[in-house]
């Protein structure tokens, strides 16, 4: 396969399942340095060391600074800090659900971004999702966002951040349940037996749309890919023009 065809379109979905140290983030961060989605903001809450090594990235802590933030490229990490929620109860910000609607609900309504979500395990609401990152899911494609989920649980996960999703990408998981979740994900095209045979840095193809996938696993080397260079930008995204595809800037 070629390493041009692991882009995704620019209001297509993707999830990506594998372990800890198995290559989602990798791969992940390649999905996102697409020059044809100048504009991606990911939300991280749990600090993760490996997205810190992303180069070309802006990350922001404060909630404040990213309503205010022109940036192109975005890693937004909630605050850690400690205090008392609505309800008595000393909280933070990402384990406060009315601070991570307010996230989502940001995303949706500045469009045009392509949103990842680096362990959606880790997100409140349990299997139901919060109603805008819900309708980044459904509706998205409509607004111009695409959104890429990632998790190391595909069983402890909504459905819809699966089922919604175009393009699929199947590391090594550690779970037969969840094996077993992204057999059935696929049709059955890729089972378990498959996915115990995948190495770190190994994974499967499948497209939804199609009811295809790649026979043989597919080997991550990033460091063969050549960094993608970002075409110069002058202010934010305003609207589409008249053939429904390209995005003008003023």
């Amino acid at each position: 396969m070629e390493w041009g065809n692991l882009r995704i379109g620019q209001r297509e979905h993707a999830f990506i399942a594998g372990a800890t140290g198995s290559g989602k983030s990798e791969l992940a961060q390649w999905l996102l340095s697409d020059p044809g989605k100048p504009y991606s903001v990911v939300y991280d809450p749990k600090h993760s060391e490996t997205i810190s090594e992303w180069r070309g990235q802006t990350f922001i802590y404060s909630w404040q600074e990213l309503k205010r933030s022109k940036e192109r490229r975005i890693v937004y990490r909630p605050s850690l800090e400690a205090y008392r929620g609505a309800d008595g109860r000393l909280t933070n910000e990402s384990e406060d659900k009315r601070c991570q609607e307010e996230f989502f609900q940001y995303v949706f309504i500045t469009k045009r971004r392509r949103l990842y979500v680096d362990e959606v395990s880790a997100l409140l609401g349990g299997t139901e999702p919060n109603y805008y990152l819900k309708g980044c899911l459904t509706r998205g494609r409509e607004l111009g966002i695409s959104t890429v989920c990632a998790t190391q649980r595909p069983v402890s996960i909504p459905i819809i951040m699966m089922s919604e999703a175009q393009k699929k990408y199947i590391f090594r998981l550690e779970w037969p349940d969840d094996q077993e979740r992204m057999e059935k994900l696929t049709g059955d095209r890729i089972t378990v037996e498959m996915q115990r045979q995948l190495h770190d840095f190994e994974f499967y193809y499948y497209d939804a749309a199609k009811k295809w996938h790649h026979p043989k696993p597919i080997k991550l080397n990033l460091a063969g890919i050549p960094p993608a260079i970002p075409r110069p930008l002058f202010g934010a995204p305003s609207h589409l023009d008249k053939q429904g595809g390209a995005l003008n800037y003023g």
